[in-house]
C-alpha cells in the first residue's frame, strides 16, 4: 500500500473524456437508439463520484450493443454489426476506466482511514501517558513528611548500586 493518496483527477478525465467520445461516435452511427444517453450519463456519475451508478449505465450500454438488441433497433447489416461490436469494445473499456477510478478512490479512504487511526491512537496514548504521570505525581504526595522520592530520582540510584557493582561508570551525587 502506498503511503500518499493517488490522485483520481487525471483517471476520472480521461474516463470521462474515453465515454464522452464514445457517447457522441455512438449518437452519430445510431442516431435511432438512445444507448448514447447511458454513456453520457455513465460520464456524470463518474465525475460526480458515484461509480456504481457509472457501471450500470456502462453495463446498460454495454448489453445495448449485443447483436440481437440491434436487430431489434433495425441494425440488419454487417456493417451495423460491426460497428456494434466495436461500440461495445469501447463501452467495456470505458467501464474498467471507471472501476480503476473507484478503486484509486477507494485505495484513497482507505489510506486516509489508517492516517486518522493512527493519529487517533497516537492521542490516545499521549492522553493515557499524561493521565499516568498526573497519577503517579499525586501518589507521591501523599507519603507523609514528603520521604517520597521521585521516580526518576529513584532510577538514578538504582543505576548507581547497577553500575557499583558492575564497576561501571558511576554517577556522582
Amino acid at each position: 500500500m502506498t503511503t500518499r493518496p493517488t490522485p483520481t483527477g487525471p483517471h476520472k478525465l480521461r474516463a470521462t473524456a474515453h465515454i464522452r467520445r464514445l457517447a457522441q461516435d455512438v449518437k452519430r452511427t445510431f442516431p435511432d437508439m438512445d444507448v448514447h444517453e447511458h454513456l453520457t450519463d455513465a460520464a456524470r456519475e463518474i465525475e460526480a463520484g458515484r461509480h456504481d451508478n457509472a457501471k450500470h449505465h456502462l453495463d446498460a450500454a454495454i448489453a445495448a450493443f449485443a447483436p440481437l438488441q440491434l436487430t431489434r433497433h433495425g441494425i440488419h447489416d454487417d456493417t451495423g454489426h460491426m460497428a456494434g461490436k466495436a461500440f461495445m469494445q469501447r463501452a467495456h473499456r470505458g467501464r474498467l476506466l471507471a472501476a480503476d477510478v473507484e478503486h484509486i478512490s477507494g485505495a484513497n479512504d482507505e489510506l486516509r482511514g489508517t492516517k486518522r487511526d493512527a493519529a487517533s491512537a497516537a492521542a490516545a496514548d499521549k492522553a493515557d501517558r499524561r493521565q499516568a504521570d498526573t497519577a503517579s505525581d499525586d501518589s507521591s504526595s501523599d507519603v507523609p513528611g514528603g520521604a517520597a522520592e521521585s521516580d526518576t530520582h529513584q532510577g538514578c540510584r538504582s543505576r548507581q548500586r547497577q553500575g557499583s557493582e558492575l564497576g561501571g561508570y558511576r554517577h556522582g551525587h
